[in-house]
């Protein structure tokens, strides 16, 4: 269920965002992208803790630099700067994979 739910949560981020929101592409191999670590249950399906850049941004960018990352994160998303800031201090137990992989079908 993990992995199905990774799947259809990438889906919803890349179709709520639509573009890299760093650069702008409209294509180049939009992924999803967490801003605390997909480790944190309490973030890894937080429409919050993640944003959508191009393979470029996200893997060149973003995980090569990552306090470069940050300091664009808190400047030009930061209620997503927050957000991660909040996941990786937050403990989850027994979530409902099922409900969460309905929700996020329901929005595709």
């Amino acid at each position: 269920m993990v992995k199905k739910l990774d799947v259809i949560f990438s889906k919803f981020i890349r179709k709520r965002d639509g573009h890299c929101m760093k650069c702008g592409r409209l294509d180049g191999g939009l992924q999803c992208a967490h801003i605390a670590g997909r480790r944190s249950l309490s973030g890894r399906w937080n429409e919050k803790n993640a944003i959508t850049l191009c393979y470029f941004c996200h893997l060149r960018w973003s995980h090569q630099n990552p306090l470069e990352f940050t300091v664009w994160l808190k400047e030009n998303l930061p209620e997503f700067y927050e957000e991660g800031l909040r996941v990786t201090k937050t403990t989850v137990k027994n979530l409902d994979l099922e409900a969460l992989f309905k929700y996020y079908q329901s929005k595709l």
